[in-house]
């Protein structure tokens, strides 16, 4: 029939005895909002796990809640290896202190800018990474978490210090 809109819809129904009669209560849902919610997690959730940056979530206190197939790839941790525990294994032992002072900047509601990072592979071999810190919201706008994009640099770092060393030579 024309003008008619069609919807997703939970139907629920419960016989209960009112008053010695049978009485059907039926609700209806409306699904519409809960199916769009549905599909944008599911493509967000595609668009990390095909990403080939390590993508990870943290709490506050620094835990690691999530971890991509990219973060397993460039780091060597799968993420069993990971999730319940800190990114500090990933740091050089001089550079440990900088992630108690990112956590504390997230949690002071202060924006960390971009950088650039040296980090240490599951194997011992380092990888240089840029990496973005963002703070995770809820609906409130309460800080509850944080992201970390990490992007695998090595081979820029080391074209920049041959063509360094090049124009070093030359000079």
């Amino acid at each position: 029939a024309r003008g008619d809109t069609r919807f997703p819809l939970s139907i629920k129904g419960s016989r209960l005895n009112l008053a010695d009669r049978d009485t059907l209560v039926v609700m209806l849902q409306d699904l519409t909002e809960a199916r769009r919610l549905q599909q944008n997690a599911q493509r967000y959730q595609a668009l990390v796990e095909s990403s080939n940056d390590a993508i990870a979530a943290k709490t506050l206190d620094g835990i690691v809640t999530s971890w991509n197939a990219g973060a397993e790839r460039m780091f060597g941790y799968r993420a069993d290896e990971m999730i319940g525990d800190t990114l500090l294994k990933l740091f050089l032992p001089e550079q440990r202190s900088d992630e108690a002072r990112i956590l504390q900047s997230i949690r002071d509601g202060v924006r960390v800018n971009h950088f650039e990072a040296v980090r240490v592979r599951k194997d011992g071999t380092t990888i240089d990474v840029s990496v973005t810190v963002s703070p995770i919201h809820d609906h409130q706008g309460n800080v509850t978490g944080i992201s970390k994009i990490a992007r695998d640099i090595t081979d820029r770092k080391r074209i920049e210090q041959v063509k360094n060393e090049f124009v070093s030579t030359v000079s």
